[in-house]
């Protein structure tokens, strides 16, 4: 059987993207983010699936050393590592 789930390199937002804003805008949070990359996501996902998908590529960046919160646990910021 084939999974048909989206993997992070095949999402609408690449990190590429993300890591170009960060670098514009950072401390950056991910509600933010969410706010820059509207055009890019798609207009029938509900505001809480685009802040997942968002949440899970920053997740991808940070466990592969390129960005890192700036803030806390309860408000997270982002910056460049």
């Amino acid at each position: 059987m084939r999974d048909n789930r989206a993997t992070s390199s095949s999402s609408a937002v690449g990190a590429e993207t993300i890591i170009a804003l960060i670098r514009e805008h950072q401390p950056v949070s991910a509600e933010t983010l969410v706010e820059l990359l509207a055009d890019q996501l798609p207009a029938g996902l509900p505001d809480a699936q685009k802040l997942a998908r968002i949440h899970n590529q920053l997740r991808h960046l940070v466990d592969v050393g390129q960005v890192r919160n700036q803030g806390s646990r309860r408000y997270p910021k982002w910056g460049l590592a």
